[in-house]
């Protein structure tokens, strides 16, 4: 019997026909990382190579580390077998290694499948056998340093004829390719492919950083005359050192950060732009994120006495010191007044410019708190051309002994006349409190959304933001390591919501741990003229029920109109209380209405355990003792003018309100000419009787009988509800006269 050999071919779409005693070739192919075009090398054993390449002795690529380092798009082989004999696998080998040294490490398998065949001249089969990896190929080998490596191949099938190699008479295929630590872009391309986190960028022509585009790079340098330009929603961050003696222009809503080590040198500049939404009369809270902007350049068309600093002494801005040769101090907070060209109706949109040396590394200022009670507000800001996430800046060193656990944004959303001293009355503040949550101010319901004003834990590029220090002369440290490229979960606060979000950032996260969800729920209250106004309770285990000076914030004002939570004898914007939850938990509300009519009390959004609507959060209103699962529904009731600080109440038991179904059960109430009849299986000791404003009209004593009747004369057209005092309990009816 003639002997029969097996032939096979390695790549994608790769050939090896077998015929007997005769091998013809083989094609590995392969691909760059982040790269679509492959490329095909032939295993040459005397057919021919079809015009590919040699593999033997050819150079396959060079990439930057961590970058666009060579991957394999698959494997597929095609084996001729004569009348009579069988193939049963097919599998390649490899192994790469430094080509500075000896062969080492064990070779890689990969088994390939069998495929379509086709009839041969020998009376068998042609078969292929192959292996494809879709999207960007497969890795051939990881953590990669700069160097040449050598890629050793061979191949063997396995069938009736035993195994038969094809390895280059035991000398196996060898090619190499590179890593280098630079790539280089020169107007058109990069020349050793898109840099990666590992990698270092030398950008010698203009350049933009698009949502195609890499983002993380390690070291960075920009030429002298061009410009890399970072889009609106993009991230640029750099692991290592930066020398820029060019330009960097960092869009709006787009971030340029450096980590903690990192330095930059050059004679370049950084351009930073971000846009705000301001009426003539509005102010906003502005930060420089570079050194050397002046301080009237920045809002040209803003008179120069409307440029503030805050005053901690009096909670009054002044400007007092501030002149023409005035830069912005950093990491110092600024309230900058809308330009006398805006109008003072219709807000407008303009992009500002920052232009200097962008802030880098330790930045340390120094806060005020003067002697009082609820003193030690500073205005201070976001120092760096990027995101920074306030729980970092808070957790960070010794900070947490200097400030409170909370900041407070201004958000121009209200026209107030004033936003300082005793003389301000709106809720412009926009309310955050790490690890609890974050709370919006008032506006008008369904004309904007609340959500969309919520703050998120990271503070937008150019926002200056107030803290609370806990005693004088208290250090603050902002540092690289607070630095996020995150562009999703933040909001520049003026006048707009209109970035609220982002697209993010793709393949890099900062390290920032998941954020872990919280049992936690926002109400709403909706006064008579659509003034909204919400709160946050949330359940944590760091809190108490009572008041924690670093987890419940205070209403920062109460104004004509207002909503809080109540821990007396503080009023609450947002409160944290203790967990796991205890189903016997009351949580007293109060609020502020400026009118007199219809308003409304609502959830507003949920989240953790109350994500559910099987986790009841009912309302008790304690003046009429009508009891609401605001997850079914929103309370509605009539309210005066003023304050109420006891007619409402969260619990979360039911016990009470299934006591109480069943003694409604009980009691019929109905019309009977000019009487109302309430009648129980009972004896009824007493019935208020209340209007939909809640106002008490009229108190019957039931005397322990088991039926009531009362005069209906005098009553008004409307809903009444009835309080009936029983042997068994209390119930509540509602009538329509």
């Amino acid at each position: 019997m003639n002997k029969k050999i097996i032939f096979f071919a390695v790549m994608l779409f790769s050939f090896m026909t077998v015929e007997a005693q005769s091998i013809l070739y083989a094609y590995p192919v392969f691909k760059k990382r982040f790269e679509n075009p492959t490329f095909t090398y032939c295993v040459n054993n005397g057919g021919g190579c079809n015009s590919n390449p040699a593999y033997q002795g050819a150079v396959l690529s060079t990439g930057n580390l961590g970058g666009n380092i060579l991957r394999l798009s698959g494997i597929q082989t095609k084996v001729s077998r004569c009348t009579g004999q069988t193939v049963t696998a097919v599998t390649a080998y490899y192994r790469i290694y430094s080509s500075s040294g000896a062969p080492t490490g064990t070779f890689t398998q990969i088994s390939l499948a069998k495929g379509t065949t086709t009839a041969n001249a020998c009376g068998g089969t042609d078969e292929n056998w192959n292996v494809s990896y879709t999207g960007d190929g497969t890795s051939l080998a990881t953590n990669f340093a700069i160097g040449n490596y050598t890629m050793e191949i061979y191949f063997s099938t396995t069938g009736s004829g035993g195994t038969i190699l094809l390895n280059n008479a035991g000398a196996n295929y060898k090619a190499t390719f590179d890593i280098v630590g630079e790539t280089i872009w020169d107007g058109t391309n990069w020349n050793f492919g898109t840099p990666a986190a590992t990698s270092d960028a030398v950008y010698a022509a203009n350049y933009t950083l698009t949502g195609t585009n890499g983002n993380s790079v390690k070291n960075l340098t920009v030429n002298p005359g061009v410009t890399l330009t970072v889009n609106p929603d993009r991230s640029l961050k750099v692991n290592g050192n930066v020398v820029n003696n060019g330009t960097i222009l960092v869009n709006n809503n787009a971030t340029y950060l450096l980590v903690d080590g990192s330095t930059r040198t050059g004679t370049g500049n950084v351009i930073v732009k971000r846009e705000a939404n301001l009426k003539k009369d509005d102010y906003n809270y502005w930060s420089s994120p570079v050194s050397g902007q002046n301080l009237y350049n920045f809002s040209v068309g803003t008179p120069t006495n409307r440029f503030y600093l805050y005053n901690e002494v009096n909670d009054k801005f002044y400007t007092t010191g501030l002149n023409a040769a005035s830069t912005f101090t950093t990491g110092i907070g600024y309230a900058i007044k809308g330009k006398d060209t805006y109008s003072p109706v219709s807000p407008v949109t303009e992009e500002f410019t920052f232009n200097g040396t962008d802030n880098n590394g330790n930045i340390t200022i120094n806060l005020a708190r003067s002697a009082g009670l609820d003193k030690g507000y500073n205005l201070i800001g976001n120092p760096y051309p990027s995101n920074i996430n306030f729980s970092t800046l808070y957790n960070y060193g010794t900070n947490r002994n200097s400030i409170f656990n909370k900041q407070w944004f201004w958000t121009t959303l209200n026209d107030v006349k004033s936003q300082q001293g005793s003389s301000y009355e709106g809720n412009n503040y926009a309310t955050y409190v790490t690890g609890v949550g974050g709370v919006g101010p008032s506006f008008v319901s369904g004309n904007i959304e609340e959500p969309s004003l919520r703050p998120l834990g990271f503070t937008k590029v150019a926002q200056g933001f107030i803290v609370q220090a806990r005693l004088n002369n208290a250090p603050l440290t902002f540092t690289n390591g607070i630095r996020s490229s995150n562009t999703a979960d933040s909001i520049f606060f003026n006048k707009s919501s209109e970035d609220e979000g982002g697209d993010g950032e793709e393949g890099d996260d900062d390290g920032e741990e998941p954020q872990a969800t919280i049992d936690r729920y926002w109400l709403r209250f909706i006064n008579p003229n659509k003034i909204a106004n919400t709160i946050l309770v949330a359940h944590v285990p760091y809190a108490t029920n009572g008041y924690d000076e670093d987890y419940d914030a205070d209403m920062f004002s109460v104004g004509s109109d207002a909503f809080y939570s109540i821990v007396s004898p503080y009023r609450l914007q947002i409160q944290a209380r203790n967990s796991p939850i205890n189903n016997s938990d009351v949580i007293g509300l109060g609020y502020v209405s400026s009118v007199a009519g219809n308003a409304i009390i609502s959830l507003d959004d949920k989240e953790g355990v109350f994500k559910s609507s099987l986790k009841a959060i009912y309302l008790k209103d304690n003046q009429t003792g009508t009891i609401t699962n605001l997850q079914n529904g929103y309370y509605s009731f009539v309210t005066t003018t003023g304050a109420n600080d006891s007619r409402f109440s969260i619990i979360y038991e039911n016990n009470y309100l299934a006591a109480q179904d069943s003694q409604i059960k009980e009691v019929q109430v109905y019309k009977n000419n000019n009487e109302l009849v309430i009648k129980g299986n009972s004896n009824i000791t007493s019935v208020d009787v209340f209007d939909a404003s809640g106002k008490l009209i009229r108190n019957v004593s039931g005397k322990n009988s088991k039926e009531i009747r009362i005069s209906s004369v005098g009553f008004a057209k409307g809903v009444y509800v009835l309080k009936i005092t029983s042997d068994k309990g209390l119930a509540t009816k509602k009538v329509i006269l």
